[in-house]
């Protein structure tokens, strides 16, 4: 008989709680840009090996290009650390990237509030996969597929 997996939907998750519990295993480069900049983060939906997760930043000109607009290196280490930190709190496991394409499909202005929305697949499998989308007023300004790989413990 198949275990059927517990559903969690639409839980707002305290940020000063998932900030203790991940923070330490980010990069400084993101805690720079980001970490007082995320406002909301909610889990959508999470059955143990799937999990929709929403994440609502604000965009600071810490994130700027030489155009005054955001950074793509901003985007891609807010797509690749979101990802890392959802999977550690979700899970209680690393995993290194082992592939990341990005879609740049319009640019973000400084000074706005956008939304990352994670679809992450296999959750505490060996390969995990996941699809990010970068949203502002609905719209979707980036999108990137990324593969993650275990991270197997060091004896």
């Amino acid at each position: 008989m198949e275990r059927k997996e517990k559903l969690i939907e639409n839980k707002n998750i305290d940020i000063d709680e998932f900030k203790l519990k991940t923070f330490h295993i980010t990069s400084p480069y993101f805690k720079l840009l980001f970490e007082n900049n995320i406002r909301k983060i909610t889990l959508d939906k999470y059955t143990g090996k799937r999990a929709v997760i929403t994440y609502e930043v604000h965009i600071d000109s810490k994130s700027s290009n030489p155009l005054g607009i955001v950074h793509g290196g901003a985007i891609g280490t807010l797509f690749e650390s979101l990802t890392d930190l959802t999977i550690y709190y979700l899970g209680n496991t690393r995993y290194r990237t082992q592939d990341i394409a990005i879609n740049y499909k319009s640019h973000v202005d400084l000074n706005s509030t956008i939304l990352v929305k994670l679809n992450i697949h296999k959750i505490n499998y060996p390969t995990t996969f996941i699809n990010a989308e970068l949203i502002k007023d609905g719209e979707v300004c980036s999108s990137a597929s990324i593969i993650k790989t275990k991270l197997e413990p060091k004896f």
